[in-house]
């Protein structure tokens, strides 16, 4: 069942690692699948997060390295660059998502409770 989901870019943030992870594992196809297309939508949306923090980096003196990692060295304010930042992580995104059924992941599938809860959108029972 395809469904329409809110979540905030800081909910997308903390998913990103488990998602790669479920991604990089060996799954049944349907399973597979259905990470493969959650894990390319939660990329497709922080893809623009992480375009806006680049220029708020840019314009508060900081520097983007091509590697896309971030130098902070502020000449300014560092208390008003993280409050410029911290909205961004509230912001409230609509993405389609296809639950993953618990059961399709099979036993060799292994996720910390933390990472499970930051996917907890991604699963039904």
């Amino acid at each position: 069942m395809i469904e329409q989901i809110n979540l905030t870019v800081g909910e997308l943030k903390a998913s990103i690692g488990a998602l790669r992870k479920l991604a990089a594992t060996e799954l049944p196809v349907k399973a597979a699948y259905r990470i493969g297309m959650a894990l390319a939508r939660v990329e497709a949306e922080l893809k623009l997060h992480n375009e806006t923090t680049v220029k708020l980096v840019e314009q508060n003196n900081g520097i983007v390295l091509q590697d896309g990692t971030i130098e902070w060295e502020f000449d300014g304010d560092e208390e008003n660059f993280n409050e410029a930042v911290a909205p961004l992580d509230d912001e409230r995104v609509s993405i389609v998502n296809t639950p993953v059924e618990i059961g399709l992941l099979g036993d060799n599938v292994n996720l910390n409770p933390a990472l499970f809860m930051a996917t907890s959108w991604l699963f039904t029972d």
